[in-house]
């Protein structure tokens, strides 16, 4: 029997978004983040499910045991995942709130600061570009 449903279900969690227009993409990114973050954790631990079942399948009653122990172990695993996984999102979520609420307290600067960063970038982008020339 597979454990692929049972791990989807128990990786499983659906952010919520409460953000209007100017926050589209900071939302976009966090979800896109949560979700790599999920699928990446969902394949390992499907993997290593995998493992247990194999060693219950084919081993004596002391890999029944290991595979127990595993098994709980990769339990306590998910669920130390998944708590990770929403406080990241919360973590994520405000500071993406703190950043909408600076930009409609103070939509000048916000754009002042983001081209000032862009420009920024691209003297860096430029300057490593010239050098990787060199090289």
């Amino acid at each position: 029997m597979s454990t692929a449903p049972k791990v989807d279900r128990l990786l499983a969690t659906r952010s919520t978004d409460h953000t209007d227009g100017l926050d589209k993409g900071s939302a976009s990114l966090r979800d896109q983040a949560a979700e790599t973050a999920r699928t990446l954790a969902g394949d390992a631990l499907n993997g290593l499910m995998g493992t247990a079942e194999a060693m219950q399948r084919h081993g004596g009653p002391v890999l029944r045991r290991g595979s127990a122990q595993a098994g709980a172990a990769v339990q306590d695993g998910i669920d130390a995942l998944r708590q990770r996984t929403r406080q990241l999102e919360a973590s994520v979520r405000g500071a993406s709130d703190r950043t909408l609420g600076y930009v409609r307290r103070k939509p000048v600067t916000s754009i002042a600061m983001a081209a000032l960063a862009g420009a920024a970038l691209m003297a860096l982008y430029g300057l490593l570009g010239r050098a990787s020339n060199r090289e």
